[in-house]
């Protein structure tokens, strides 16, 4: 008889069932969305990261250890797996500005040593060569006036333009849900939520039980669900991070005629602000103090922001989340005073909103978020005001450490990724972030093979395919 894993969260999630599956083993994945990748995989910005967004982590050494190593590492691993999630490298501009945590000279120190990390890996292997490209090709400081008409005049210290991914996730997902139609063992429970986990002492594993009243055992369950880890299984313990939970939305639009041949661009610490561009138009951007409704400690999320993350089409859902994310987490009025006046601005029109019928008023505050956002982000790139028909996507992060995104000498900005098992064979997967997510996979499944008593070896693990160019 085969073991049976139960998968909880089909993004991160299905890379681990898939991976399983190969492996002979009996797969059941849930998920409350009604497919895979429509959770925190769906709503970021769409950037496969090679490491020039983590200048504030500057330790390099041999093994991967700061966030930009890191970034390599996984960026290498799902090209090499899946190139079809990013088929080609797009244009960054890395911009230093008057209020970046991180000077021009160390920027500039950054990149060399990313570079110098870069090339040396693709020195020794052709397949990283193929993805990262030939070391003078990643990074080249801008002429001011490459930029200066797209930006505020007199912010930007230093430009760099970089080459990374853009992700296709339409892509990414066909080549999934074929993966999972045709492994054997493979079943799917999507639409539903999870609501225990109770370990079996007597015969071992856990019984997860779902909302529609379903009962599933399993002889392990990976817990994959990221931004709310801890309402299934407690997180504490020796060797586990602090966590915080960051309520974020990331706004959509039709790019204006004027950004559509410049690259996408990153604000570093400081303004943090960026944009993802893509080919057929639309874009992706944040003002992060008006985009960081949030950011609480614990890896909990409110009910009503939840639901908001499965219909972000209602605007009853928008008014209810909102209210709830722009609620001070705190009583401590120095940590409430350190958040952007933006917030406290919308937070006050939640509850002048709130007075109308409640479709209106949800309309209403989303409509000014996503006016808020696009003045903040405007205050660096002018042309975004042109953007017409801006549409919210409500996101969740989960970050290591209890951060505070509105402390400018906070660790925000640093990723890592992590996964641990108990002794009921419950294995917790945090990913960190879309790049770490076949690290994190590949993780868990050794994770879950060991637990079960079968054999795990590198050479098991799907051979890897190859991007070109």
């Amino acid at each position: 008889m085969r073991p049976r894993v139960c998968v909880i969260g089909a993004g991160v999630g299905t890379l681990v069932a898939t991976g399983l599956a190969r492996h002979g083993v009996e797969v059941v994945l849930v998920d409350e969305h009604a497919g895979i990748l429509r959770g925190a995989s769906a709503n970021g910005l769409a950037r496969l990261h090679l490491g020039y967004h983590y200048a504030g982590d500057h330790e390099f050494a041999h093994q991967a250890e700061n966030t930009a190593q890191r970034c390599v590492a996984g960026t290498l691993a799902w090209l090499r797996r899946y190139p079809e999630v990013a088929p080609r490298p797009g244009r960054w501009w890395q911009l230093i500005t008057d209020d970046s945590m991180t000077s021009p000279e160390a920027y500039l120190a950054f990149c060399r040593r990313l570079g110098e990390h870069q090339a040396s890996l693709a020195a020794a292997d052709p397949a990283a060569l193929a993805v990262l490209g030939p070391a003078q090709d990643a990074a080249r400081v801008l002429d001011p006036a490459d930029y200066a008409p797209h930006v505020r005049p007199g912010r930007v210290l230093l430009g760099v333009e970089t080459r990374e991914r853009i992700v296709d996730l339409g892509s990414l997902r066909a080549t999934l849900e074929r993966e999972l139609r045709e492994l054997p063992g493979v079943t799917l429970r999507f639409g539903r939520r999870v609501r225990a986990v109770e370990p079996r002492p007597k015969v071992g594993g856990s019984i997860v039980e779902l909302t529609d009243g379903e009962r599933v055992g399993a002889d392990a369950v990976v817990n994959c669900t990221w931004h709310d880890l801890d309402r299934l299984q407690p997180l504490g313990g020796a060797g586990t991070p602090p966590m915080s939970t960051r309520l974020r939305v990331v706004a959509c639009a039709e790019s204006p005629p004027a950004l559509r041949r410049v690259p996408s661009m990153f604000f570093h610490r400081g303004v943090l602000g960026n944009h993802t561009l893509f080919d057929d138009g639309p874009m992706r951007f944040v003002s992060e103090p008006v985009c960081n409704l949030a950011t609480s400690p614990g890896a909990g999320v409110p009910e009503s922001w939840r639901a908001l993350l499965l219909a972000p089409e209602d605007p009853v859902r928008w008014l209810e989340a909102l209210a709830a994310a722009l609620t001070p987490a705190t009583a401590d009025a120095a940590a409430v005073s350190q958040r952007p006046p933006a917030l406290d601005a919308l937070a006050a029109q939640v509850v002048t909103l709130a007075r109308r019928a409640p479709a209106a008023a949800g309309a209403a505050i989303h409509d000014a978020v996503a006016e808020a956002v696009v003045a903040g982000y405007a205050s660096l790139v002018p042309a975004v005001r042109a953007v017409r028909h801006v549409r919210l996507l409500p996101t969740v992060t989960t970050d290591l450490g209890e951060a505070d995104l509105y402390d400018p000498t906070g660790s925000a900005h640093r990723r890592d990724w992590w996964t641990r098992c108990d002794e009921h064979g419950t294995i917790t997967v945090y990913p960190g972030k879309f790049t770490f997510g076949v690290l994190a996979a590949e993780d868990a499944v050794e994770r879950a093979l060991r637990h079960l008593g079968r054999p795990t070896t590198p050479a098991g693990r799907v051979p890897e395919a190859v991007p070109v160019g």
